[in-house]
């Protein structure tokens, strides 16, 4: 549970006491009165219990009750009188009239059916509480009038609760409840004569009585159970009678006075002064909300300034408001004021600022002491400088303004008692030209000032500028020249100067570039050079390719300085001219040529070549060997060149195997087989070769398989058998001579025989005889033989004439398998013989079954019930068997058994109240030598147990034996009878010690004699005076004594017959002083603890006690812990303890709270009460544009704080701390990542922190070259800033590029902008682009279903449409895959009819698919459908992110409510408007826009370079991604 729900409860729990407190107090003094006259002596306390213990005087229909007619008290209806309880209770219709007078008894009256509870009037007077209910029915059937001290309840669950009037003269709450859609709850008046709360309820549809007269004191009530309040006053309760609900709660009315106001409350009375001050009366109760309104007593010179509650307990809605609301929230007087004041005027010169009132008050009314702001407007080409004020301000805290707050240009003061004026003084700016370059920072008063385009400068501005970046335009930079103003440039490129009071103009002067293109190569340093660079060229040969020469264009140019080159080099060097060059390496794929049965002229077997080469082959063959001819893979050769030799070629575009094939046939020899009907044969290699194997089935021999004999030098069968295992098979013969041999396996012979312990001779089972070879399976089973009184025992297994033991697994078991032996196998089956197991018994002498086994078997016996006999045991009859005591036989020996179950007689065991048990539990029958135990039923409270009666058998018990109620004997042979004998007791002594007893017919005394039946009343003796708490009765003899508790430790019993005196001792615990200092104790469960001898608070051994410290909050402390002074009992968390057996003394300790004052960036906060020795903590608000760096004390004597977490030990003392931080600068990374040294994403960072960018990953058609800084400055190891070359690229510190994707530096005093640059080769290869089902187009040309691009252009692929309705796309799938089995190329979206992508270095295939409109979309694939696409677009995910990305930019960069442009023609009509619709300088003329207004803005948009056209054509309906819409848009709008 939360601690406010607790503090909640426990808040409701202290409410609802008080209540109890406030509507019990003359019982509790009436009570306490009694227990201090019973203190007086016993003599009194005797008196006053017996008053107590008398029956109450009740008189039912003028009827009194007595013990006697108390059960039932009107005859046969159930009316009754409960002592235990003390009340008055009915389960029934009472008929006719009902009159209770009953002081301090409950009533309740209650019919479970569909009667009423009362037929007629009720009427009851002096009841402790009233409860009627009707369960069906009407609870009472006429009037009502009741006067009780506690609750009335009157309920009918289904219908109205009163047909009548109903009366309630006293009460402490009335609820009454029906439920009738036809009458009322009550169907007469009702009439409340007492200050008690009401609640009538109709769960019908109807109201709840006639009228209601309620008598008491002033009230409020409800028509709904979380409603409002009503006051009768103005809102009679005679309207709301037909409501389904009413509760009516009392009220005390206060007095409510409103100083310079009105109020609306009804009755209200107003007066006024000779000031003009009106004073307002009324009265109010606790809870109301009423209006107030406040009278201006001086409305020409003062205004409204707020409202204050002077005293009493009440809360006002808005105390700036003139007109409000107020609360009243508790039960005192209230009186509340409406102030006024003068208010004041702040003047800014020439309306040169704004003001505003940051307090209540606002900007309208000004008063003294608010706090107020002004801001200084800003104009073109002024720079605010400072305020002057009259007269001087002071701020918030009543300190002078100093004079670096009054440069501010927003500046907060407190009022004074006068009016203000304050003018602003400005700087005027001075004009700035800088061509060709950028101003990278302006820093205005030591603090960075945003750039902006055309942005005014002001004289003492530190400026940095940098040229711009123009080798786009072949330029490359070169110097500064200052055209005007006096300036001093500090550094060379990237400069800083102070801007002077006078006008500045400052250009970039830069030289030519030309470029060097280098084609399948690459150039040393840049491929841009100013004319007389020295320029390295270098040829990238592909691996398997071989350089054939350089192809130079512009070759007029290098020859024209003299140079002499060598073209055929791969690596050549030059003087740049003044102009462009493009170099082009040339190279050849190599492939090799290999020859079998020749050589190669001057290179063997084997030469690298490439097409076009002529090479010349010799045979070179065995010299058993002649050639026939050439064989060629790779290249044709024509019959006439296949039979040269030499032979010569050229070299085609592939590799090339040739093969000189010989004159020459080889040897095949079969063993045991033939080939082609003969023992051996010749053949040609690569001839199919027939080999056949000899039938040996006459031999008793089976063909199993060949073996090659003929191996290769790694011992490999030189021939592969198209199928070893078959008699007849083939194979391809090769260039040398082949053995092969035919296998066979000899069949031998399986036999199962049978054989008997008794006969010894086997016999044969024909039918189990077989044949078989080595390694064939084979299964074999005995068989059955019970029906001749066999059965199988085991096997005897003999392999060639030998035993052998293991040939299978389980030699016990009738079934068998095993793999065939090298020899002839024996199986023989040897089987015992069965023998008979006749099972009789000792009773009925019979066969009653009959079982088998063999010798050494077992036999599971089980004994059959027979009425009147227990089973006893088996005997075996004869010695070749024994049976378990589980009833297991087992044969030992030959021959058939007898075995005979042995039973022994039952006889009837009766025993007459009470029980008879033996060894196997509850027994009505035994046999002979049983062990009985016979247990007596016990006594009735007026008997005792005299001894047993035995009938029957002898059991062998003396009488002194049978006078005990539980005996143990033997079962005689016989039945056996046992009867119980009891006796009555009469009169018998009561004693009490520590204490008296009494009778109605005896005087209370020590000893008395009381007779069975009678009532007895005790009570303890009174030992307080000694500190000895009676804590309860124990009775120490006697039987048949059950005590009942009653009030003041009285208890009564009823006399039992007892055969012997009953004694009863009184029971007492010591009581011992608890001690709290500076605190209070009570019992656990909210009692106050006992008073002792001494007047101290005591309590006994084992209460729970809880303690509360005292509040000592305005001392400036607050409870710490408790100090156990005495050292003897253990505290638990919630400050309870069990009370030991002696004294106990407790201290609260306490400690001082002060107050946690944290600063932060001009916010203050206080935390107040914070415990001296607390471990707290402060949390830093988080800044925009800052970051948290330390706390710092400022007060305090704090030695532990973390100045990072803001941890500390709180001092004893106040504490006063500041948060400082430090400025974050933008850090954007073009093209790339940057972390920070966590590894988290850095979008903005701190001077000196350690950053880390990585670069995207570049597609395989782009080079990384390297970065380049835009903007900031970044450094390395806290050194020099990095420097960087001519075209902007960073360098290491051995001035190389830095060509990492990924480097660290350390962060600047400023933004930073990083772009990691990427560079295409100058010349690919064209690839194509096929399209099924759609077609596709590059940028700026026609579509079609197949095309041919450059790799790195964008491509665009549209599926065609579906002539059927029902059909709607799918997705796309690439088919075209790399040599890794992947796609092509990455689709930005698979799944729209319309995509794009970037033309790889590979062909690219693509195929659309359509579903039904029913058809699931194919979110998963098998590799064939979406999944492809999915891989080549990288999941779902990637697209979703994309669409969420640009969509958020857009809506970022758009104007307001501006929708994304969709085609060319939205993109075009929408860049024109932003742009304010400027006039275009030529006339458009698109042959596909009509429209005036469109034509003007494609027009304008095609002269600023923004979007193309094309022969005349706009194309307005073009797709436009918004990728490249945000491209358009930045290049149109830079600023943005």
């Amino acid at each position: 549970m939360k601690r406010k729900d607790l503090a909640r409860r426990a808040a409701s729990a202290a409410m609802a006491a008080c209540m109890m407190f406030t509507l019990s107090a003359p019982a509790l003094a009436e009570s306490t009165d009694a227990l201090m006259q019973l203190s007086i002596g016993s003599y009194r306390s005797s008196s006053l219990l017996s008053e107590e213990n008398s029956f109450p005087t009740i008189t039912v229909d003028g009827k009194t009750v007595t013990e006697e007619n108390k059960d039932p008290i009107l005859g046969e209806c159930k009316l009754i009188y409960d002592e235990t309880t003390k009340t008055l209770k009915s389960s029934g219709m009472i008929k006719g009239n009902l009159t209770i007078d009953a002081p301090g008894v409950n009533i309740e009256l209650y019919n479970p059916g569909s009667n009423p509870a009362v037929q007629r009037k009720l009427t009851v007077t002096n009841a402790a509480s009233v409860k009627v209910t009707s369960k069906y029915y009407v609870a009472v059937g006429s009037d009502v009038e009741i006067s009780c001290d506690g609750k009335v309840e009157i309920t009918s669950g289904t219908y109205i609760a009163v047909l009548g009037n109903m009366t309630v003269n006293q009460a402490s709450e009335v609820a009454i409840s029906g439920k009738s859609n036809n009458l009322s709850t009550v169907t007469g008046n009702v009439k409340i004569a007492c200050s008690a709360p009401v609640t009538i309820r109709n769960n019908g549809t109807l109201g709840v009585a006639k009228s209601i007269d309620y008598s008491g004191t002033s009230y409020k009530y409800y028509t709904e159970e979380s409603g409002t309040a009503h006051d009768p006053a103005g809102d009679p309760i005679t309207g709301h009678l037909t409501s389904g609900y009413l509760r009516i709660t009392p009220v005390t009315l206060h007095a409510l006075t409103v100083k310079n106001g009105t109020t609306t409350v009804p009755g209200s009375t107003s007066t006024t002064n000779k000031k003009n001050q009106t004073t307002t009366s009324a009265k109010v109760a606790k809870g109301d909300v009423v209006e107030i309104e406040g009278m201006n007593f001086d409305s020409a010179k003062k205004a409204f300034d707020q409202w204050k509650v002077e005293s009493g307990d009440a809360e006002i809605s808005n105390p700036y408001q003139e007109k409000t609301t107020l609360t009243v929230k508790g039960e005192d007087d209230v009186t509340v004021k409406a102030s006024y004041m003068t208010p004041r005027t702040v003047t800014v010169t020439d309306g040169n600022g704004t003001v505003k009132g940051l307090t209540q008050h606002g900007t309208e009314k000004i008063f003294a002491g608010d706090t107020v702001e002004v801001t200084a407007k800003e104009f073109p080409g002024k720079l605010f400088d400072h305020w002057e004020c009259a007269p001087e301000l002071t701020d918030e805290s009543g300190n002078p303004l100093t004079e670096n707050a009054k440069k501010n240009s927003t500046v907060t003061f407190k009022m004074p008692q006068g009016d203000v004026t304050l003018t602003a003084v400005y700087k005027e700016a001075k004009s700035f030209t800088l061509k060709h370059g950028t101003i990278l920072s302006v820093t205005r008063g030591g603090a960075p000032v945003k750039v902006t385009d055309g942005m005014e400068l002001f004289a003492g501005d530190t400026v940095e500028i940098t040229p711009n970046n123009r080798l786009s335009d072949k330029l490359k930079f070169d110097h500064w020249e200052v055209r005007s103003g006096k300036v001093t440039l500090n550094g060379t490129k990237t400069a800083t100067f102070t801007m002077p009071d006078e006008p500045v103009e400052l250009e970039a002067v830069y030289n030519n570039l030309y470029t060097v293109t280098v084609n399948d190569g690459t150039a040393t340093d840049t491929i841009n050079h100013i004319a007389g660079d020295t320029v390295t060229v270098k040829a990238n040969v592909p691996k398997g390719e071989k350089f054939t020469g350089w192809k130079v264009k512009n070759n007029t140019a290098l020859s024209l300085k003299g140079q002499s080159i060598d073209l055929t080099q791969p690596e050549i060097t030059f003087t740049m001219p003044r102009t462009n060059i493009t170099l082009t390496a040339e190279h050849k794929t190599i492939h090799t040529l290999y020859v079998v049965g020749g050589i190669i002229d001057g290179s063997g077997k084997s030469i690298q070549a490439i097409a076009g080469d002529t090479i010349t082959v010799h045979s070179a063959l065995a010299p058993n060997q002649q050639f026939l001819h050439w064989t060629s893979e790779g290249m044709g050769l024509s019959d006439s060149q296949s039979k040269n030799d030499p032979l010569t070629i050229t070299m085609p575009d592939s590799d090339v195997k040739i093969t000189a094939v010989p004159k020459q046939l080889y040897t095949v020899t079969v063993v045991n087989g033939t080939v082609h009907d003969k023992s051996a044969d010749t053949a040609n290699p690569g001839d199919t070769v027939t080999i056949k194997a000899y039938d040996r089935t006459a031999l008793g021999e089976v063909f199993v398989g060949w073996t090659v004999t003929s191996l290769d030098a790694n011992g490999q069968p030189i021939v592969k058998l198209d199928n070893p295992t078959a008699a007849s098979t083939t194979f391809t013969m090769v260039g040398a001579n082949v053995e092969v041999e035919a296998n066979y396996e000899k069949q031998h012979t399986v036999t199962v025989l049978y054989q008997t312990e008794e006969t010894g001779t086997p016999t044969e089972d024909i039918s189990q005889k077989k044949t078989a070879i080595f390694g064939e399976d084979i299964k074999v089973k005995a068989e059955d033989k019970t029906a001749e009184d066999l059965i199988f025992d085991h096997w005897e297994v003999t392999v060639g004439g030998l035993e052998v033991p293991g040939l299978f697994a389980d030699y016990g078991k009738a079934d068998a398998s095993f793999k065939m032996q090298r020899a002839d196998v024996t199986l023989t089956a040897v089987y015992k013989k069965l023998y008979t197991i006749t099972i009789t018994d000792n009773v009925n002498h019979g066969v009653v079954g009959t079982r088998k086994t063999k010798v050494g078997g077992t036999v599971s016996l089980e004994a059959a019930p027979i009425p009147g006999y227990r089973f006893k045991s088996w005997e075996v009859l004869g010695n070749n068997a024994v049976v378990s005591d589980a009833g297991i036989l087992t044969l030992n020996d030959d021959g058939d058994v007898l075995v005979r179950a042995e039973y022994v007689k039952l006889y009837k065991l009766t025993v007459n109240h009470g029980t008879a048990v033996n060894a196997n539990g509850d027994a009505d029958s035994a046999a002979a030598g049983d062990r009985i135990t016979a247990t007596a039923n016990n006594p009735t409270p007026d008997q005792i147990f005299t001894g047993w009666t035995v009938e029957g058998g002898d059991i062998g018990l003396t009488e002194e034996q049978l006078k005990k109620s539980e005996i143990t004997f033997t079962m005689p042979a016989g039945a056996v009878t046992l009867t119980p004998n009891y006796s009555y007791v009469h009169d018998q002594t009561v004693k009490v010690t520590y204490g008296k007893a009494y009778t109605a017919d005896t005087t209370a005394d020590a000893k008395i004699i009381a007779t069975p039946g009678e009532t007895v009343y005790i009570e303890p003796e009174d030992r307080m005076a000694d500190n000895w708490f009676f804590t309860g009765w124990k009775v120490t003899g006697g039987t048949g004594v059950t005590l009942k508790d009653a009030p003041n430790g009285t208890v009564s019993f009823t006399m039992p017959q007892s055969a012997e005196a009953v004694e009863i001792t009184a029971q007492y615990a010591e009581l011992h002083a608890v001690t709290v200092n500076d605190g209070t104790a009570a019992h656990k469960n909210g009692n106050t603890l006992l008073i002792m001898n001494d007047g101290s608070h005591g309590a006994i051994k084992g209460d729970s006690i809880t303690i509360k410290a005292d509040d000592k909050s305005a001392e400036g402390k607050v409870f710490d812990y408790w100090e156990v002074t005495s050292n003897n009992v253990s505290l638990n968390d919630d400050g309870s303890f069990e009370m030991p057996n002696e004294a106990v003394e407790i201290t609260a300790v306490y400690k001082n709270v002060h107050t946690v004052t944290v600063h932060s960036e001009g916010s203050t906060k206080k935390f107040d009460n914070i415990k001296e020795g607390t471990l707290y903590e402060v949390t830093a608000p988080e800044i925009s544009g800052k970051r948290f760096l330390r706390w710092v004390v400022n007060l305090g004597d704090v030695k532990d704080l973390d100045d990072k977490a803001g941890t500390f030990t709180m001092p004893d003392g106040n504490v006063d701390l500041t948060a400082e931080y430090v400025d974050l600068y933008d850090l954007t990374v073009t093209y790339g990542t940057a972390v920070d040294a966590n590894g988290n994403p850095a979008g903005a960072a701190a001077k000196a922190d350690p950053i880390t960018v990585t670069a995207e990953p570049y597609p395989t058609i782009e080079t990384f070259e390297g970065w380049t800084l835009i903007s900031g400055t970044i450094h390395v190891d806290y050194a020099d800033p990095l420097p960087m070359d001519d075209e902007g690229y960073i360098l290491k510190a051995d001035g190389t590029r830095l060509t990492d994707r990924s480097f660290s530096f350390v962060m600047g005093d400023g933004a930073v902008e990083l772009k990691a640059n990427y560079s295409m080769p100058a010349y690919v290869m064209p690839q194509r682009v096929i399209v099924e089902g759609g077609t596709a187009f590059a940028e700026g040309e026609a579509a079609a279903a197949e095309i041919i691009v450059d790799p790195g252009k964008r491509i665009t692929v549209s599926a065609d449409l579906n002539a059927d309705p029902n059909m709607i796309f799918d997705y796309w799938e690439v088919t075209s895959l790399d040599e890794d089995g992947k796609a092509t190329v990455k689709l930005e979206d698979a799944t729209s009819m319309t995509t794009s992508f970037t033309m790889p270095m590979a062909p690219v295939e693509l195929t659309a698919h359509w579903r039904t409109i029913d058809e699931a979309p194919s979110g998963d694939g098998d590799g064939a459908g979406v999944a492809i696409a999915g891989v080549a677009i990288g999941g779902a995910a990637v697209w979703g992110g994309y669409e969420i990305t640009t969509r958020v930019i857009l809506n970022d960069l758009l104007p307001e409510g501006a929708a994304i442009p969709a085609n060319r023609g939205e993109l075009a009509a929408l860049l024109w408007q932003t742009a304010g619709k400027p006039e275009p300088a030529a006339q458009p003329a698109f042959a596909d826009v009509a429209d005036s207004e469109l034509a003007k803005a494609a027009q304008w948009c095609v002269e600023q370079g923004l979007l193309d056209a094309k022969d005349g054509k706009f194309d307005p309906d073009g797709w436009m991604p918004k990728f490249k819409t945000i491209e358009v848009w930045k290049k149109a709008f830079p600023k943005q």
